[in-house]
């Protein structure tokens, strides 16, 4: 048996003895989308009575959405991709995110993505990185630089814009 707190991080769980457990929150997607949250694989090969385990994201879905779809030929276009979360790394010595997107042949991509978490704008800090090439953009994100209760399950928002062209 174990007792933890930590609110909606944090479950308590017996087991029947030593051996290999998924660990897992309840819901799914079909009966209960708002408890899908996350799931663990745990390991107990001691009779210590006490142990954590970490689970290392939330179940994530990701939306790309677009701010209008009737526009003209020379009007811009703004995307948005969330449902993503700042996974918990700890123990982590690495943990790369990273997130792409092309233009079709239709749009020309502006150079503007920026990238949040929660409320803080992470486009320019280190261990963030946006590359453009081929009219498309990679967000590399390292996790591990990203921890603590500042950042940690808190939603992932990539913005950007493109212009229609005549092609």
């Amino acid at each position: 048996s174990a007792t933890s707190t930590g609110g909606d991080l944090a479950i308590d769980v017996t087991t029947p003895g030593l051996g290999y457990y998924l660990v897992y929150n309840g819901g799914t997607k079909k009966t209960n989308p708002s408890k899908i949250k996350w799931n663990t694989l745990v390991s107990l090969t001691s009779t210590l009575p006490n142990a954590e385990a970490y689970a290392k994201a939330k179940f994530s879905t990701f939306d790309k959405k677009v701010d209008d779809q009737n526009v003209q030929i020379g009007q811009k276009v703004n995307f948005t991709l969330d449902g993503f979360h700042m996974p918990n790394t700890k123990g982590y010595s690495g943990y790369v995110m990273t997130f792409t997107d092309k233009m079709s042949d239709k749009l020309t991509l502006n150079e503007d993505v920026t990238i949040m978490i929660g409320t803080e704008n992470i486009t320019s800090i280190t261990g963030v990185s946006v590359t453009y090439a081929d009219n498309g953009f990679t967000v590399t994100i390292d996790a591990t630089k990203f921890q603590g209760e500042t950042y940690l399950e808190k939603d992932i928002v990539i913005t950007y814009s493109a212009v229609v062209n005549n092609k």
